[in-house]
């Protein structure tokens, strides 16, 4: 009889055998399942340490209303079409590798330490000072920041998160704080130092930015940035990663005639469109729109999508601590969403149907 090989007695087994065991347990088809998340602007999932992600990006363009009242001729709107996508792989910390805005400022001092926390000392702060770290962009969602560890009053250091477009900005003074994102977002994580604070004893500060309303043990931030040209400025569409295949959905024109022919627009209305001017597109013959007025940009849905190879990028998992302790891996996108299909932790697996039995009122 062969026994079932389990974690529990797979340290039994021979050095060579072990190897084969460990291969075949992670081998796509066999334990480990492919399993795709929801589509949303960022994802996080338990994968098999470095195996693929096949992300499916999803883009369209952007509209600028006026300041104030309606568009119109004298009174545009402004659209925004894409011309790159770029997609972060990174763990639970979305804070990327810490870089500070400038060094030592007003007799305290910085370091950053091998694991992205950062040390701050010195005598007094003769005024107050900030250190900006990496800049973020993130999508809409909910997030907590942490990661103020040690030393002094927390009325006199904060780490702060300033956002751009401006909804202002939130700190955390020890344990942690949550802030929501209505919108793809610059963020700036800082280090606040207010001024006359003695820093003999040191501080010592772990910034972690991650999804969710929960703030865990600090991780090292770890992320890679793909950074994807396009060959051209597209209005909507989606690209497969892993391929290279994008999928054109929406084109721009300016009209240069009170009648504008684009013979790709679909026959039937109502038709998927946006006006820089507010104009009301109609249709003539089921492939001309029918503006008012001359100029302006109009972003139409093509009839027939178009296919643009491009070069297929790969992005690989996270490596892991030890080999039976899932890593959370989050993939964020500047563009609206993204949908990684993914390996799945065969770990992670059993633990998430161990805990469904639990709550079910099994025995573990």
């Amino acid at each position: 009889m062969i026994e079932k090989i389990t974690d529990q007695n797979l340290e039994r087994y021979d050095s060579r055998l072990k190897e084969w065991c460990d291969r075949k347990f992670f081998e796509k088809g066999n334990y480990g399942k492919y399993q795709t998340t929801e589509e949303a602007g960022a994802v996080a999932f338990y994968p098999v340490p470095n195996t693929p992600l096949e992300g499916k990006v999803k883009f369209s363009f952007t509209e600028t209303p006026p300041a104030s009242g309606d568009k119109s001729p004298s009174n545009p709107s402004t659209i925004t079409g894409v011309s790159s996508l770029k997609i972060t792989r990174c763990g639970k910390n979305l804070c990327k590798s810490t870089t500070l805005s400038h060094g030592d400022i007003n007799d305290i001092t910085y370091s950053v330490n091998a694991d992205g926390s950062v040390t701050v000392g010195g005598t007094t702060a003769t005024q107050n000072t900030a250190q900006h770290m990496t800049v973020l962009v993130l999508p809409a969602g909910t997030y907590t920041l942490s990661g103020c560890l040690a030393g002094g009053s927390t009325s006199t250091y904060v780490l702060l998160v300033y956002t751009n477009p401006n909804i202002g900005w939130t700190r955390d003074t020890g344990s942690g704080v949550t802030f929501t994102l209505t919108q793809k977002t610059t963020v700036r994580p800082s280090i606040y130092i207010y001024q006359g604070f003695n820093l003999s004893s040191g501080l010592l500060f772990k910034p972690q930015i991650e999804s969710g309303s929960t703030a865990t043990s600090f991780e090292v931030a770890n992320s890679d940035d793909y950074v994807i040209d396009l060959d051209s400025t597209y209005y909507g569409g989606s690209l497969d990663v892993a391929t290279g295949v994008m999928t054109v959905t929406h084109a721009a024109v300016t009209p240069d005639a009170s009648t504008v022919d684009i013979s790709s627009a679909p026959a039937a209305l109502p038709l998927d469109y946006a006006d820089t001017y507010g104009r009301t597109i109609t249709s003539a013959d089921g492939t001309s729109l029918v503006v008012g007025s001359t100029g302006g940009t109009v972003v139409y849905k093509l009839a027939t999508p178009q296919t643009v190879q491009l070069t297929p990028i790969q992005i690989l998992s996270l490596t892991q601590a030890n080999k039976y302790t899932p890593r959370l891996n989050t993939v964020y996108t500047d563009a609206d969403s993204i949908q990684i299909s993914y390996l799945k932790s065969p770990i992670r697996d059993e633990y998430e149907k161990t805990q469904a039995i639990l709550s079910l009122g099994g025995n573990s």
